[in-house]
């Protein structure tokens, strides 16, 4: 994870939180996770006991490995298709902080630092049983683990070759991060997504503020039942937590003890009386918060100074929606628009819905809304010249839009571009669309495909693209042995790293990917891989692995030389 954090595209999934996005960018280092994500940043609730913290299961294509460009699913009368899923929140960060890269041991109880540029290795003891571990922005080369067994958190800090500790206690569930932007407050908290099998009367609504700078001290407050999101702002000066009840602001001010300073309640309930759960997220101000209950063709804005909220109805269910990083529009993605008769732009609703009916037209609809639009304002339609678009990657530059759908098995993207006037390009990918990464400037992006079922045990199953936004040039499409889970992207917008694991074909490797050469390189590794990233101050990407004694490979940009650390937590000093 980088030393401050900053969103990689523009627009954030309300399953990826505003301040702890799965892709960062700043001095350190990046990467991302095929394990369940441990940045406290998902925003929608699952119940407990369910899968949906998991990493999806995309569906296979045919067994030919060919997939239609299109479907009938959105036509007037067909079934609709599965819901979208929102990959990009999957994938985490490993913890890499300024030139090192952290490696935490369970079984030992030990946890490595190892020198991305000197391949160096210390190891201390932190606690019993150390797991989620998260990068501490602005404050050198330093972490925080929590230690599951022993129910507390260690702050370790790396500074000329040696490691120091403090610990902190926490509640005894706590088992998911958010840290804020500025690194001064982290919190420990339950995601109750990550407790199946839990009991209606564990509520988990302990969470723990620890003042990381050192004596790191921690303090503990009550929230709302079963939290499912904490954000901070953009200062670091309030967080907000998401749960059944409503958001709930804590007051983290530096010299001062963190409080609980107010509670808006939120309720949804559906027509047979239960609580819905909704998502959630919040402007790096921290004065608004933006909700939506899935299956709603409207969503929230939540003023969280007096507890005021706005509805903005859209025409048709929402699919996708999203925050800019800046905070100042709201995207909403429909992608088979339905018109009620009271819906504020029924009129045109109704003209597109009316030649949806008739199969003369078929398109998805592109919304956006100002946060602080004054009374009366209607969300900006814009139709997109291809139906079943229903997710949306914006750059972190706000200039490019990218639609796609993993809801069905669509082998083609729409490029629109943000700034007037407004052009659409749609392009082939060839493969069924899993999710989409624009680079931070907007000029390219990487699109993850579904496995496909191969014919012969060489074939390929798992492919990405390499796709250019700015310029009217075909997509590069990049088969793998094995599938695709990861991708982190690099600040400078000039290099992807891909993950590839199938354990069932013995297929380890990580891509490194380059625009605009649109090249890209397979390194093999020896044991599965579980998480990618990239260390951008000593150009180097890095792949951690499942191995008994550690195991770390990094490669080099400038030479493109593969280094395999094994056993490193044995040679430490």
């Amino acid at each position: 994870m980088w030393s401050f954090l900053l969103p990689v595209h523009l627009r954030l999934p309300l399953s990826v939180a505003l301040a702890l996005p799965c892709a960062v960018f700043a001095t350190g280092g990046c990467g991302a996770s095929e394990a369940e994500s441990t940045s406290g940043a998902g925003a929608s609730e699952s119940p407990a006991g369910s899968d949906a913290a998991q990493s999806p299961a995309p569906p296979s294509g045919g067994a030919n490995g060919d997939f239609a460009g299109s479907s009938d699913a959105g036509r007037s009368g067909a079934a609709a298709p599965p819901p979208e899923v929102e990959v990009e929140g999957v994938y985490d960060t490993p913890a890499a902080t300024g030139t090192v890269i952290w490696s935490a041991n369970a079984v030992s109880g030990r946890v490595t630092a190892i020198g991305a540029a000197t391949l160096e290795r210390v190891s201390v003891s932190a606690g019993n049983g150390p797991g989620n571990m998260v990068a501490i922005p602005g404050a050198g080369d330093t972490v925080a683990v929590l230690n599951d067994l022993s129910n507390d958190a260690t702050i370790l800090r790396y500074l000329n070759g040696r490691i120091t500790t403090e610990t902190v206690k926490t509640a005894e569930t706590a088992n998911a991060w958010a840290v804020s932007r500025t690194g001064v407050f982290a919190i420990a908290w339950t995601d109750a997504a990550k407790r199946p099998g839990a009991v209606l009367t564990q509520g988990f609504q302990e969470l723990d503020v620890v003042s990381v700078a050192s004596p790191a001290r921690g303090t503990r407050l009550a929230v709302g039942y079963r939290p499912f999101s904490v954000l901070f702002n953009s200062v670091g000066t309030r967080a907000v937590v998401a749960s059944r009840d409503g958001l709930t602001m804590i007051e983290c001010v530096a010299g001062i003890v963190p409080r609980v300073i107010r509670h808006v309640p939120i309720t949804r309930i559906d027509p047979s009386g239960i609580a819905v759960p909704y998502e959630f997220t919040l402007t790096p101000d921290g004065l608004f918060a933006v909700l939506r209950v899935s299956g709603a063709a409207s969503f929230d804005i939540v003023n969280l100074t007096d507890s005021s909220k706005r509805t903005v109805t859209v025409g048709g269910v929402i699919s996708d929606l999203d925050l800019s990083a800046d905070g100042t529009t709201v995207y909403a993605v429909v992608g088979r628009p339905t018109v009620a008769a009271s819906s504020p732009d029924a009129g045109a609703d109704a003209a597109v819905d009316g030649a949806i009916d008739a199969g003369t037209l078929r398109v998805s609809a592109f919304y956006t809304f100002p946060v602080s639009a004054p009374d009366g304002t209607l969300a900006t339609r814009t139709d997109l010249p291809l139906a079943d678009m229903a997710s949306t990657s914006v750059s972190a530059d706000g200039t490019m839009a990218v639609f796609y759908t993993n809801g069905i098995d669509m082998g083609r993207v729409v490029i629109m571009s943000l700034q007037a006037p407004t052009t659409f390009r749609v392009v082939d990918t060839y493969a069924p669309v899993l999710a989409v990464f624009p680079t931070p400037n907007g000029e390219y992006a990487l699109a993850l495909h579904k496995p496909t079922r191969a014919l012969t045990v060489s074939d390929p199953i798992g492919a990405f693209s390499l796709v250019p936004l700015k310029t009217e040039l075909p997509s590069r499409i990049v088969a793998t042995p094995g599938k695709v889970s990861a991708v982190a992207t690099s600040p400078t917008s000039d290099r992807f790293v891909v993950l590839e694991r199938s354990d069932e074909r013995s297929a380890f490797a990580m891509h490194v990917a380059e625009v605009p050469a649109l090249t890209a390189r397979r390194y093999e590794l020896a044991s599965p891989p579980t998480s990618v990233g990239l260390v951008p101050s000593v150009q180097r990407a890095f792949a951690s692995q499942v191995h008994p004694q550690g195991r770390m490979s990094l490669v080099d940009f400038g030479t493109g030389l593969l280094h395999t650390l094994t056993g490193f937590e044995l040679g430490a000093r």
